[in-house]
């Protein structure tokens, strides 16, 4: 039986953290921002999905909830939402995205945050000291 990584500490208490979530960026004065989604299993009981946008970021185009089915393991499912107001210079701005259900009446979730600014984010700081502590841990 493999451990499943799970967190006590979200909002919406201990989940099974398997959903594996990626972002796609297209910014430019209309952003594409893709979340790129998959599980380890298929599952036929839907996902909700979700997209908050930051201060000062307007929809353009796409959903911001929604489901989504994970039919075939590891089968990547792409939720793309267009926005205006994300590329301003010299303002960071945010876009969050989660998604949630359950696989064996266990809770399963996932979430991130993508900013206009991604080099100089929290995020970027913690995957480089993560990637140093790799690199130098012989």
């Amino acid at each position: 039986m493999k451990a499943v990584p799970t967190s006590e500490f979200g909002y919406r208490g201990p989940v099974q953290r398997t959903i594996d979530l990626k972002f796609d960026l297209d910014k430019g004065s209309e952003t594409t921002i893709q979340a790129i989604v998959s599980v380890p299993y298929a599952n036929q009981s839907p996902h909700r999905f979700e997209w908050r946008l930051g201060e000062g970021v307007e929809l353009i185009q796409g959903d911001l909830k929604g489901t989504v089915l994970f039919e075939q393991n590891n089968k990547k499912q792409k939720i793309k939402i267009v926005v205006k107001g994300f590329d301003e210079k010299n303002v960071r701005r945010f876009v969050r995205f989660e998604i949630f259900g359950e696989q064996q009446s266990r809770p399963t979730f996932a979430d991130g945050i993508v900013s206009s600014d991604q080099e100089n984010s929290f995020e970027k700081i913690v995957q480089e000291v993560e990637n140093y502590k790799k690199e130098n841990s012989q």
